[in-house]
């Protein structure tokens, strides 16, 4: 499966977001589990990841493939 150019974007800040020292622990585990997620294709475990956590409202995830 191919990700799509938002997963492309969100991997990317994904990743970036990793590397800033100011970021705490459960943030930098919540950022590395969306990369894997995206990373491995799975847009529902991505959706949850965020709407579970209160990032984004359940209207604006990514449609499951």
């Amino acid at each position: 499966m191919e990700l799509t150019d938002f997963q492309r974007i969100e991997l990317a800040n994904s990743y970036r977001l990793l590397g800033h020292s100011e970021v705490n622990r459960s943030t930098k585990r919540l950022y590395q589990n969306i990369a894997t997620a995206l990373i491995q294709g799975y847009s529902e475990i991505y959706n949850s990841l965020l709407t579970d956590d209160g990032f984004v409202e359940e209207s604006k995830v990514i449609p499951a493939e």
